[in-house]
């Protein structure tokens, strides 16, 4: 049988292992090493640092001269160490991964109501208020103001191809449709944005549909569209001219 490679041991080893344990074979790599380090070292403080060279505190081997302010020898080293000092609150649970024996702090449960149902769920964030997103969408739904759900009413609702003549196809297709960071992140594109806005509507009880006439709409730039906020940039007067001229050209039945 083959003996460990750690002349200091001479225990006999089994397999192909070249080490009785993993103690013999850092202390034969880190000799080797060191000898190594030596014959390599530039500066003469490199040749006095590596005549007495600090060792890594989790796995013993030999720091490098770079390294010799440091305690460990990577962030494995450091990640492992800073995870014995863990404490663990009364509060959690450990649960171990049968796969990697890894540890998950799993919060105490909690047992609530859900708003929108009456429905007890058992939980681990508190944040959590529903016990479904469709309890949510419902429960938002019913629970809109009385804005919420005129603006609701007051959305676009039509294809703009059906009116190719009315708007700047080019337009389009050189700035490309606003889309969110989340979604897209084209902060530079086109809008459709209502001319009488629909915070004027509101305030003075004007009819959604005319809000959402397809002559209400008009394309410009998100940016365009957010400076403008909540004002209208043509009056009431304007806008139900826009609508009879509209409807009369495309022959839309009046409401």
């Amino acid at each position: 049988m083959k003996k460990c490679k750690n002349t200091e041991c001479n225990n006999e080893v089994i397999n192909k292992n070249n080490y009785c344990s993993l103690r013999c074979r850092n202390i034969y790599v880190n000799k080797n090493l060191r000898d190594y380090k030596k014959n390599k070292a530039g500066s003469s403080k490199e040749k006095e640092y590596y005549l007495n060279p600090k060792n890594c505190i989790v796995c013993n081997s030999i720091l490098t001269y770079k390294q010799r302010e440091n305690k460990y020898c990577g962030h494995s080293c450091a990640n492992t160490e800073t995870n014995k000092k863990r404490i663990v609150s009364d509060k959690t649970k450990l649960k171990m991964s049968n796969s990697r024996n890894r540890q998950i702090i799993i919060e105490d449960l909690k047992k609530i109501k859900c708003i929108g149902c009456d429905e007890f769920l058992i939980v681990s964030k508190t944040k959590k208020k529903f016990c479904s997103d469709k309890c949510k969408k419902e429960f938002n739904r019913k629970n809109m103001s009385e804005f919420q759900k005129y603006k609701r009413d007051c959305l676009f609702n039509f294809n703009l191809s059906d009116y190719e003549n009315e708007f700047d196809f080019d337009f389009i297709r050189k700035c490309g449709w606003y889309k969110p960071k989340n979604r897209g992140n084209n902060l530079e594109g086109v809008s459709r944005d209502h001319m009488y806005s629909i915070r004027d509507g509101f305030d003075k009880k004007i009819e959604q549909y005319l809000i959402a006439h397809p002559a209400n709409c008009k394309l410009i730039l998100q940016r365009e569209n957010s400076s403008k906020y909540k004002k209208s940039s043509i009056t009431l007067d304007e806008l139900k001219n826009k609508i009879k001229e509209w409807n009369e050209k495309y022959k839309l039945r009046k409401r």
